[in-house]
């Protein structure tokens, strides 16, 4: 058995095709392994069971993949010492069960191996918890891993059983931590709901240092913990959105500057994301005057279901800088499911303050460039705008053509992400002279979805008014080129799936090759005038 200088070429599988007796070998000469790896390793903790079978002689049961219930009494204080040794430097721990490459642990080995060590917790400067288990039906003991140091904790499971009890108890060991994010997946969930909720008030009542919390959609049709989660006072980010549609991204942190500290529920929150599954009295309790970060899932409703929260933004939020509407559900098909982006946009236009507005919506904003010259002047400090860039039905429906972006190009000067469909099946010709350009700060125009009939005549019209460095886009995802680079390097032909990558780029490349052929004629013409 060879020494494992590379801590990762044991810990990235090896172990899997071992027996028992050669895993207490590695044990053994993983002694060796320099302070420097072993540092590396503990730093983040992402299979418990590698650690364990690299630092002590333990008994592994491979059949069933568990270890052993006497592990314990194999360790001796020197080994457990060892073990303390490296395992105080551990930051962050991620159990991931079900999943690929993860072990099946029994909930039982956890619990004994956090009460093994005798001076405390395992890992005693732990800040950080991910778990997540697609098998099982029950959160485990993770108190038994709690410090006074643990920020954050994460807990996807699939829970149909009480979820209280574990969590209080890791309240009570972990009263400083900040970030807690729960996902419960499993159906009977809804069962006796706000019956299970009232031990869970008890356990937000003892986390009055969270500033995030991220709990299940379905809890917002609750209002029973309404009470308690405004007497969060330093809370800062409430999520209770729908997974698939919710944006991973973190908005910016603003500060509220002068603005007045709500008195009400929620004084320091900044951050909200829900669905329009709430009750009615959601809206009128839950929106401080300092929010300005709202993410709304309206989960398919028609426009009489998402009016009465537009109304609610303009009246209750008048600092909101950053909004973003999704639809994790299908919007109808009829009318009023296609009018839906361009009214929600208008209801939109009084938030002065906006600095990001974002729809993603299954249908393209059917506005006309006179009502996106009006949005326009309506944000004068927007950054980031994106109108359903990548709507899936665009090619039936009215949308704005080219001559809309020299609204935001002269009124927007803070402009640096512009996403949405365009309509451009007509000649350039056609569109009136204009000597307007986007400021150097714009980075983005994405054109996705966008009906073009020329793409090389719209290549040249649009580099005639951007930066040489804004990306231009036309769809999403490789089909984006700097104005300023000739053509992709042929590396890029080696991604994967490279034969739909190499057709995107074969067409960049026509469009690049069409604009220098036509600045070379438009050259060419000057010098024959000139002459």
């Amino acid at each position: 058995m060879h020494r494992f200088w590379n801590i990762q070429e044991l810990v990235e599988g090896t172990f899997e095709h071992l027996t028992p007796r050669e895993l207490s070998r590695c044990a053994r000469t993983s002694k060796h392994i320099s302070n420097y790896a072993l540092n590396r390793l503990y730093r983040h903790v992402n299979r418990l069971t590698d650690i364990l079978k690299i630092l002590g002689r333990l008994t592994v049961t491979m059949e069933d993949h568990g270890l052993c219930k006497k592990f314990e009494n194999e360790l001796e204080q020197k080994d457990w010492d060892r073990v303390l040794k490296y395992s105080s430097r551990t930051h962050t721990l991620f159990c991931g069960w079900g999943g690929r490459h993860c072990d099946y642990v029994a909930d039982e080995t956890f619990e004994i191996l956090a009460g093994s060590a005798s001076h405390g917790p395992l890992f005693p400067n732990l800040l950080k918890i991910t778990w997540i288990d697609t098998e099982q039906h029950m959160i485990v003991n993770v108190a038994s891993f709690a410090t006074p140091f643990l920020t954050s904790l994460t807990i996807d499971v699939p829970v149909a059983r009480d979820f209280s009890i574990p969590l209080l108890e890791l309240a009570k060991k972990a009263p400083n931590l900040e970030d807690l994010d729960l996902d419960f997946k499993w159906p009977r969930l809804s069962d006796n709901l706000p019956e299970k909720l009232q031990g869970f008030d008890e356990v937000l009542i003892r986390l009055h240092n969270l500033k995030t919390l991220r709990l299940p959609h379905s809890w917002v049709q609750f209002v029973s913990i309404h009470g308690t989660l405004s007497k969060l006072l330093q809370l800062r980010v409430l999520d209770m959105s729908s997974r698939p549609v919710a944006p991973t991204y973190r908005f910016p942190d603003p500060s509220i500057g002068t603005h007045a500290l709500s008195l009400g529920p929620f004084p320091k929150l900044q951050e909200f994301r829900f669905t329009t599954s709430a009750e009615a009295s959601f809206r009128t309790s839950c929106f401080p005057a300092n929010v300005v970060s709202l993410f709304l899932d309206i989960l398919g409703a028609p426009w009489s279901g998402v009016r009465p929260w537009m109304t609610t933004f303009q009246i209750s939020c008048p600092h909101l800088q950053y909004l973003v509407i999704a639809s994790s559900v299908p919007l109808q098909s009829d009318e009023e499911g296609t009018d839906l982006p361009l009214r929600i946009m208008k209801y939109a236009l009084p938030l002065r303050q906006l600095k990001l507005f974002e729809l993603h919506l299954e249908y393209p904003l059917g506005a006309s460039d006179d009502e996106l010259r009006q949005a326009a002047l309506s944000w004068p400090n927007i950054e980031v705008l994106r109108l359903c860039p990548r709507a899936t039905d665009a090619n039936y429906h009215p949308i704005p053509t080219l001559g809309c972006l020299e609204h935001f190009a002269r009124h927007c000067p803070s402009l640096t992400h512009l996403g949405l469909a365009l309509n451009v099946t007509g000649s350039i010709d056609e569109l009136p002279d204009s000597t307007y350009s986007f400021s150097e700060s714009f980075k983005e125009l994405v054109l996705s979805r966008s009906r073009i009939a020329k793409p090389i005549e719209v290549g040249a019209y649009l580099a005639e008014h951007l930066a040489p460095t804004t990306v231009l886009s036309f769809q999403t995802g490789p089909y984006a080129c700097r104005l300023h680079q000739s053509f992709a390097r042929p590396s890029h032909f080696a991604e994967p799936d490279a034969p739909a990558l190499h057709r995107q780029w074969q067409i960049v490349a026509e469009v690049l090759s069409g604009l220098r052929r036509l600045r070379k004629k438009m050259w060419m013409q000057h010098i024959t005038r000139t002459d």
